[in-house]
């Protein structure tokens, strides 16, 4: 997504972009393995648990998603100067936070329009 960000927005944000892409892959694969262990644990729930399961992934990939690409809209705009490193850490820091409920509510406008 950060590739595809920054070639449309025809922005070079960034020296390396593949440095960035991994950087930040490897700095998230908590959060993966931590959301899809709870989609995990709710499909060993006889029957609803399947679906609870599909709910809790979606939910999860949603806000992943729209969060990303908020921060990475929000530094593009904000913080052309900044090293790979400080992207990096950055993107991580901010990823790993709870949605906050204005969050909430504009994931839900989005979606239902």
């Amino acid at each position: 997504m950060f590739l595809a960000i920054r070639q449309k927005s025809g922005n070079t944000f960034g020296n390396d972009p593949s440095r960035i892409t991994s950087g930040v892959a490897a700095g998230i694969v908590k959060y993966y393995i931590g959301s899809k262990l709870a989609t995990y644990a709710f499909f060993l729930i006889p029957g609803a648990g399947i679906f609870a399961g599909m709910s809790v992934s979606a939910i999860c990939n949603i806000y992943f998603t729209y969060n990303f690409a908020s921060i990475l809209i929000q530094l593009m705009d904000t913080k052309p100067e900044y090293s790979d490193d400080d992207i990096i850490t950055e993107i991580i820091s901010l990823l790993k936070k709870l949605p906050t409920t204005e969050e909430i509510k504009e994931i839900v406008y989005i979606y239902s329009n």
